[in-house]
């Protein structure tokens, strides 16, 4: 009884870590899609850090966003190692291989507008900061609505 106990609760386990990751085996055929994601989840996860350290409605730490804004400059060109004409599927749309000038001219527009936010964040001036922010968002926003599968 002990035992069937011991592999119902490791099952559970398996199935939450899982479901936790994302990574449904039919949207990750290949080990560079996997890693593409995983790429982008950082970016995602730099932006909602970055996101409540600008909008916080207390003390804004121009320090951390300084470290956040470096770190997600480290992170930007990242994902786009993994677009190779093999690594189609996962959650990009077929015009990311089918459109490619124009995917590369917005991958080239997410990294500089990566790059002014950087620059921006070392300025230590917040309103410079808010509105390069909101072009690395809106430039996110705009790939998305073109390349990726909803």
């Amino acid at each position: 009884m002990k035992f069937t106990y011991f592999l119902l609760i490791l099952a559970l386990g398996i199935t939450a870590c899982e479901r936790r990751t994302g990574q449904d085996p039919a949207l990750y055929p290949n080990e560079n899609i996997r890693d593409r994601q995983t790429a982008f989840k950082n970016i995602g996860g730099d932006m909602t850090l970055l996101s409540n350290a600008i909008n916080t409605r207390g003390a804004i730490d121009i320090n951390k966003i300084k470290q956040l804004a470096n770190e997600l400059s480290q992170h930007a060109a990242k994902p786009f190692d993994f677009f190779n004409e093999e690594d189609k599927g996962g959650k990009s749309r077929p015009e990311v291989w089918l459109q490619r000038p124009v995917f590369e001219m917005e991958r080239d527009k997410f990294i500089a507008s990566v790059e002014r936010f950087n620059a921006a964040a070392g300025t230590g001036e917040i309103e410079q900061i808010r509105a390069t922010f909101s072009s690395i968002s809106d430039s996110c926003k705009s790939c998305h609505n073109h390349f990726k599968i909803k």
